[in-house]
């Protein structure tokens, strides 16, 4: 998921996941009207549970 969605990493982290690593520059500019050529890109968050 990305890095800056704190609220569905908090949920998971209540839900036993752990963060595993970080995908760099995985996801595309979520910011409306900017160029995707242009766009800073932003990293995703691994998590993982054991079973």
């Amino acid at each position: 998921m990305r890095a800056s969605n704190q609220g569905a990493i908090r949920l998971y982290q209540a839900e036993g996941f752990d963060e595993i690593g970080l995908r760099k520059g995985y996801y595309p500019s979520a910011e409306p009207g900017v160029d995707p050529s242009r766009s800073c890109r932003e990293d995703a968050v691994l998590m993982a549970r054991a079973l």
